[in-house]
């Protein structure tokens, strides 16, 4: 992500892949035992209107105020497709929809008061673009991790959703 000023760029964000590197390199073991080295899935073959950029954005807007910050767990059915891909290196493999939904309810369970605060936002076309933090308090097993109590705060850099997310909005 680029801002730019008088036709220049003065400030730049960007998220290199560079644990997928290592692992092509073959220095870091893939974290999924068996796992094939990660890499970006092709897109998502479901196709559409892509509708207008602001209601693009603002479904995102709703899957954060609905699922996120609200706790209401079929908000996630009411937003996302039921083939919808979620690229995500951290994500256990195939990128299928259920394996998303079943790692946004494990961060729930791991951190009851997790919460998202959107950074900025923005949408051209069929993408969205947002940058976010999260908070939260480890009061659940997070991926073997016992419960520890302790408080937790982590930003995205990129996060790209592909229009429509669900078919029938």
């Amino acid at each position: 992500m680029a801002r730019s000023k008088d036709g220049k760029i003065v400030e730049e964000w960007s998220s290199w892949d560079v644990m997928g590197l290592m692992q092509q390199l073959g220095v870091v073991t893939p974290p999924c035992p068996g796992s094939e080295f990660y890499l970006w899935d092709t897109p998502s073959g479901i196709a559409g209107d892509p509708r207008d950029p602001v209601l693009n954005k603002h479904l995102v807007l709703r899957v954060k105020a609905q699922f996120w910050n609200g706790k209401d767990i079929a908000g996630l059915d009411d937003t996302h497709h039921s083939n919808a891909i979620g690229h995500d290196p951290s994500l256990p493999s195939p990128p299928t929809y259920d394996v998303y939904r079943r790692a946004c309810l494990m961060y729930q369970l791991a951190f009851p008061d997790f919460h998202v605060a959107m950074d900025t936002i923005f949408a051209e076309a069929d993408k969205v673009v947002a940058r976010w933090t999260a908070t939260g308090t480890h009061q659940g097993e997070f991926m073997g991790i016992p419960a520890s109590g302790k408080a937790m705060k982590f930003s995205n850099r990129r996060f790209v959703w592909r229009s429509p997310i669900r078919a029938s909005d």
